[in-house]
């Protein structure tokens, strides 16, 4: 697929976008409403699976941006970073 820069882009590219589009709405929703959306709320947002937003946020957790507790409805929390390793 050819990307509105000139260059070409890939899978990877597509999804490292979708997991920033990801973070910002975390960021965005914590910070209008107070606590974190679902899985399901994130999953709808981003159109993807709930498994496909599972693997999203198991990244931004790998990468230092979220904390999460396992099992646990509603319990992301933006981590103070300023690394982007995704």
């Amino acid at each position: 697929m050819y990307g509105k820069d000139g260059g070409w882009y890939t899978t990877r590219h597509r999804s490292v976008g979708k997991k920033l589009e990801t973070y910002r709405f975390l960021v965005r929703f914590i910070g209008e409403t107070g606590y974190s959306p679902t899985v399901r709320e994130i999953a709808d947002e981003m159109r993807v699976s709930t498994s496909t937003a599972l693997s999203y946020l198991r990244d931004l957790e790998n990468a230092g941006l979220i904390r999460r507790e396992a099992d646990k409805p509603r319990t992301i929390r933006i981590a103070e970073t300023t690394s982007y390793g995704i």
